[in-house]
């Protein structure tokens, strides 16, 4: 069985601005940066071997918080969804023009391609192959994977859309420095822990 950790990067400027922000970048804020510490206090907790992260400077800075010196590996795999020409506009309008949905993840199925980026089958389409890959390289591993709240949010939805309805109903969204653990046995994925934070 491999263990995936999902951890969301810190806080970032376009955060606290409220604007979309998937390939587009903006750096941590202070607070950001203090989650990624406090983090990594915590972090030695887990077994972790492997450490991989999206390519996005936001998620690399917060990987070297949490997992200082220690080998890490940038992947595109990891990356957020790609809002297309609404990158960097206000998160009311992250929706306009494609839908009004009782559920983010359902807009997130439906996407934007239609205005230059990603939906939910292109996110799935390179995140899932590498889960594959590494769970068949590492099949008893335990492997961070630093990456973006929608990306996370989306795969939880993926392996089991009931249970992650409930939690962003009854619990909390993919908070910044959360982690969320997924098991993957032969090719049964199990969400075991979804939006962990640590104060």
């Amino acid at each position: 069985m491999t263990t995936f950790y999902f951890i969301r990067h810190g806080e970032t400027l376009f955060n606290v601005k409220d604007l979309v922000q998937g390939w587009a970048d903006s750096p941590l804020t202070q607070k950001g940066k203090q989650q990624a510490e406090n983090l990594s206090k915590y972090i030695i907790n887990y077994p972790i071997e492997h450490i991989y992260c999206s390519s996005t400077t936001r998620v690399y800075d917060t990987a070297r918080l949490i997992f200082k010196n220690r080998e890490i590996i940038r992947t595109d795999a990891l990356k957020e969804f790609h809002f297309g020409i609404k990158e960097g506009d206000p998160n009311s309008t992250i929706f306009d023009g494609i839908g009004i949905f009782d559920d983010f993840v359902d807009g997130l199925k439906v996407g934007w391609r239609d205005f230059g980026g990603e939906n939910n089958d292109d996110v799935m389409g390179r995140l899932l192959p590498l889960m594959d890959r590494l769970s068949q390289k590492f099949p008893q591993g335990h492997i961070a994977m630093v990456s973006h709240g929608c990306t996370i949010a989306a795969l939880c939805d993926y392996i089991n859309p009931t249970q992650a309805k409930w939690y962003r109903t009854h619990h909390q969204d993919i908070e910044n420095c959360s982690i969320t653990i997924i098991e993957k046995n032969n090719q049964q994925f199990i969400l075991k822990e979804y939006s962990l934070t640590f104060k």
